[in-house]
């Protein structure tokens, strides 16, 4: 990259983005909101978030000044597709209740994002690419209760301080990174050890795995796209085998390995790494015809739906580092028993409001 003074390189990455519909926000003289984490690159990174439909691309240029843009042109660039059907409300998320906290942070530093109640169509269309018959047929949800949900994935130094000291079965050894190879029961065993932790009991707190429900909401983060960055994805938003690509999509790094979590962008609520890194055990029992017995019933909306009343293995979501990019798309779901050990899957906590 050619070294532009920073004000000269952001004026005319500006005046291209102008031509696409884009309008300056604002100037910064300071470092960039934490919410924003563009990758630093000869002086100058741009990163593309989105918030309800719009797509803020932060500019930063130097130590000493940058700039943000906005623009309202997601749709035309391949950008995340806002769910816009009746009861859907992506912007209740940003604004959460009035009642409660935002964010939470716990007895041993993990920080859980609060999920407000709301509507989304779960599953995905018959035209998505990549998709599987137990994705379908698509319903409308309702979840009617706030929760809050793990900003990342649970850390191996996490499991550590709740399980004991005797190491993790993950085959990557690193505490900042997710722990793996835990089976449904053990990942219910940390949530019920975490819970009974006097600090935790005392404020009130008491931890689950979600609902398959809970996290495809989460997930999607009020698109309705098949992924929550919108109809493609890349390296630098997840952690996948980017040898492969998924529509217009390209090739990136593929890393082959599980990364620290939180190390890749947030998705518009704020939870990282819910695409690729390590699969994701749920709470609900697992039926490849789960959706179309939702569709066959007389209710029009599901409410709080939990999955069947019984079966043989449990959900499991999210995809991990060796996943192609079909399989971490936002309603990509399979299964494993509940004392199955799967090197590929972790966890993410779960918890309802105190």
């Amino acid at each position: 990259m050619n070294e532009m003074r920073p004000i000269a390189a952001i004026a005319e990455l500006g005046r291209r983005l102008t031509r696409l519909g884009a309008r300056p926000l604002d100037a910064l003289r300071t470092d960039p909101p934490a919410e924003f984490h563009g990758r630093i690159c000869s002086g100058l990174a741009r990163r593309v978030t989105r918030r309800g439909g719009q797509v803020l691309v932060l500019l930063i240029a130097g130590a000493d000044s940058s700039c943000l843009i906005q623009t309202s042109a997601a749709s035309d660039q391949g950008g995340a597709r806002a769910d816009q059907s009746p009861g859907a409300n992506p912007s209740a998320r940003a604004k959460s209740d009035e009642a409660g906290e935002t964010r939470v942070t716990n007895s041993f530093g993990a920080v859980l994002v609060r999920i407000a109640p709301g509507e989304f169509l779960m599953g995905s269309p018959e035209s998505e690419s990549g998709r599987t018959h137990h994705e379908g047929p698509q319903h409308r949800v309702r979840l009617t209760k706030t929760y809050y949900l793990g900003e990342t994935e649970v850390t191996q130094a996490q499991w550590k301080s709740v399980m004991g000291s005797d190491g993790t079965p993950s085959p990557y050894a690193g505490d900042d990174l997710p722990v793996s190879g835990v089976t449904w029961q053990e990942a219910v065993d940390f949530c019920r050890k975490l819970s009974e932790r006097p600090e935790e009991r005392s404020a009130g707190r008491v931890y689950r795995l979600p609902t398959e429900a809970e996290w495809e909401f989460a997930c999607r983060a009020g698109t309705s796209t098949p992924f929550s960055f919108g109809e493609t994805i890349d390296s630098d938003q997840a952690n996948y085998d980017a040898d492969f690509i998924y529509g217009t999509g390209k090739k990136g790094l593929t890393r082959q390995r599980p990364c620290p979590c939180g190390s890749l962008p947030a998705n518009a609520w704020g939870l990282r790494e819910m695409h690729g890194n390590a699969w994701e055990w749920c709470s609900d029992f697992y039926s490849r015809d789960t959706y179309s017995a939702r569709v066959d019933s007389a209710n029009q909306v599901q409410v709080d739906p939990t999955g069947p009343p019984g079966g043989m293995a449990y959900v499991v979501r999210g995809g991990a580092w060796s996943s192609n990019p079909a399989e971490i798309r936002s309603a990509s779901r399979t299964n494993y028993g509940p004392t199955y050990r799967q090197v590929l899957v972790g966890l993410r906590l779960c918890m309802d409001a105190p």
